[in-house]
Formats: structure tokens, C-alpha cells, sequence
């Protein structure tokens, strides 16, 4: 099979966190695949959880992230190219209409 060769677009909206951010700053960074939709959440620090006494937990950061173009992306949440809302991704031609725009 041969590898697609076509445009990449990424959406995204306040619920893209963690990995999807990341992939999304990578695709942009690396393809310059254009960012579609909402800003996202800016989360992507890694954390685990700990046990206290008393039936406590504790969630702390154990990494940071910050891209090869030197982009820390948690508490900076990626600004989209193409401001879309939710209502208005909904339709293929909304998002086709508003990437040819950038053309």
C-alpha cells in the first residue's frame, strides 16, 4: 500500500488534551498541517497517582513536554489556524470552505 501523500488538516476543541495535543503541535511543526476548531485544553503533562494515609491520593507531574520547535504545550493551548466552533465542524464543507480560505 502506498503511503498517503495527501493534505492533513487537524481538529481540535477544549477537549483535545495530552496526546492529541501533542500529535497535533507535531503534525503542524513537522507537515505544516493546519490546526481547525477550538483552542485546546493545554494539558499534557504526565502524572501519577500516590497513596496517602487515610484514604488519600495524590496526583502529581513526574515529565513536562516540550516540542523539537521548543513549544511547551502544557498551560499553552494550541491556537487553532481555522477558528471553527463545534456546530460548525458538524459539516465537511464548513471545514473544506474554511481550509481553502488559507489557501
Amino acid at each position: 500500500v502506498a503511503p498517503f501523500g495527501g493534505s492533513i488538516a487537524v481538529l481540535v476543541n477544549e477537549d483535545s488534551a495530552s496526546a492529541s495535543e501533542i500529535i497535533a503541535n507535531a503534525l503542524r511543526e513537522a507537515k505544516r498541517s493546519p490546526i481547525v476548531g477550538e483552542p485546546t485544553a493545554g494539558a499534557v503533562l504526565m502524572s501519577t497517582f500516590e497513596q496517602l494515609p487515610y484514604g488519600f491520593r495524590i496526583q502529581f507531574p513526574v515529565s513536562d513536554y516540550v516540542s523539537v520547535g521548543g513549544k511547551r504545550l502544557e498551560s499553552n493551548p494550541i491556537r487553532p489556524d481555522v477558528v471553527l466552533s463545534k456546530e460548525s465542524v458538524k459539516t465537511e464543507a464548513a471545514v473544506d470552505a474554511a481550509l481553502a480560505r488559507m489557501r
